[in-house]
């Protein structure tokens, strides 16, 4: 399947939704996009970047509402996903960056270095708010509104390219492959990377979630991870293709575990994939919550850290627990198994062996220091480390990547 193919499976499955039916709904307001409205966005995403295909776009979107923090993520989260989706429907690759994402340092450094590395000609903004905190590292052309809706606004930076001597115009050299979208590296495994991920690479990951999950028209997908993490476009586009609604929350509601539970108690999620980190914050509340005999959350992904150790009231819970892992530079995850009920308070590996993976197209061998090391002839990705190629001796093999135990 690829990525192409996901978005039309997709949009069928959308089509054929209820006009009325929330396809993705903002945690901790009263914010809902129902599927006449993102299918009106996306159309116009696609029709505004028809002449970027085979570019990499970039999106910037507040992931916070600084002056509503009990609301707990802006309105513009919203947009995000159907504007996610009519990138893809326009040929483009989708690099996702927040606002508060570059807080750490100065704002717009981050998106600056994706911009250099990829060479990004257009980007997508939530209006002049976020457009604000990049424009200065920029050097902007055009700014253009190319959506209003209630208080949400789209809009289309272009950006300058100076031409070389020779008329190039110095653009990066990417990879001719189908790709899915672009993503940066948080850099704890060493310096900050660019990485473009390929269709075959991601499409295998949907698919295996998909396979694995059963989602479908009546599951409510609740979006962990903040669209700089790669996970946040399992969450996405399993919930377009199954036709499932996307629960999205801004930075600040994250970290009010006690707001978060709340209102995830009243939003009944039925799957999630979210980090050990926030399933420890969200505890004994969220453990309590999964015991209840109405509980809707069928299955809970926990991912990307060690996994931790679950109250083992949990096995008489019909919550079912899976730990993942992987590295960014093969996409998203390259195992995933079961966590056995019996298993559940003690502690867990992040591999349990290839019979028991539920991650396709990955060659996984457990080393005796108990590191994993990681190969794909099939799931290729490209960092800008290695500028964007894969050697001719190398053909399409990923180079090995160690996962630690």
């Amino acid at each position: 399947m690829t990525f192409k193919e996901v978005i039309s499976a997709g949009w069928e499955i959308l089509d054929g939704l209820p006009a009325e039916n929330a396809v993705a709904e903002l945690l901790g307001s009263d914010r809902r996009l129902s599927r006449a409205s993102f299918q009106v966005i996306a159309d116009v995403v696609s029709s505004e970047l028809a002449d970027q295909c085979g570019r990499c776009t970039g999106m910037v979107f507040a992931d916070d509402d600084d002056d509503v923090d009990d609301v707990g993520g802006s309105s513009s989260l919203l947009l995000l996903y159907p504007a996610l989706v009519g990138a893809v429907r326009a040929g483009a690759v989708p690099f996702c960056w927040t606002t508060t994402a570059g807080r750490a340092r100065e704002p717009a450094s981050w998106l600056s270095e994706a911009v250099e590395d990829l060479g990004i000609e257009r980007v997508l903004c939530d209006g002049l708010g976020g457009l604000d905190r990049v424009r200065s590292d920029l050097d902007v052309k055009r700014v253009k509104r190319v959506w209003k809706g209630g208080e949400e606004e789209l809009w289309a930076v272009n950006l300058k390219k100076e031409e070389e001597e020779d008329g190039e115009d110095g653009s990066p050299c990417l990879p001719a492959c189908n790709l899915a979208y672009a993503v940066q590296t948080s850099g704890t495994t060493g310096r900050r990377k660019t990485v473009l991920v390929s269709s075959a690479s991601f499409s295998s990951n949907l698919r295996d979630f998909l396979n694995a999950f059963r989602l479908g028209k009546s599951d409510r997908v609740f979006a962990a991870s903040p669209p700089t993490f790669d996970p946040f476009y399992l969450d996405a586009f399993c919930a377009f293709v199954s036709g499932a609604a996307l629960i999205l929350a801004g930075r600040s509601l994250k970290r009010n575990s006690g707001r978060l539970l709340c209102l995830l108690k009243t939003s009944r999620p039925t799957f999630a994939q979210m980090t050990p980190t926030l399933y420890r914050n969200l505890r004994p509340g969220l453990e309590r919550y999964l015991l209840e005999p109405g509980n809707p959350f069928r299955h809970v992904v926990l991912g990307g850290e060690s996994f931790p150790r679950i109250a083992a009231d949990l096995r008489e819970s019909r919550t079912r627990f899976f730990v993942a892992y992987g590295v960014t530079e093969m996409s998203v995850w390259q195992t995933m198994y079961e966590v056995e009920k019996r298993s559940l308070d003690e502690e867990v590996p992040i591999f349990r062996g290839k019979d028991k993976n539920l991650i396709s197209l990955t060659e996984l061998k457990l080393l005796e220091d108990g590191e994993i090391v990681v190969t794909s002839k099939e799931r290729v990705c490209f960092t800008s480390e290695q500028g964007f190629q894969v050697s001719e001796r190398e053909g399409a093999k990923m180079l090995p990547k160690r996962i630690p135990g």
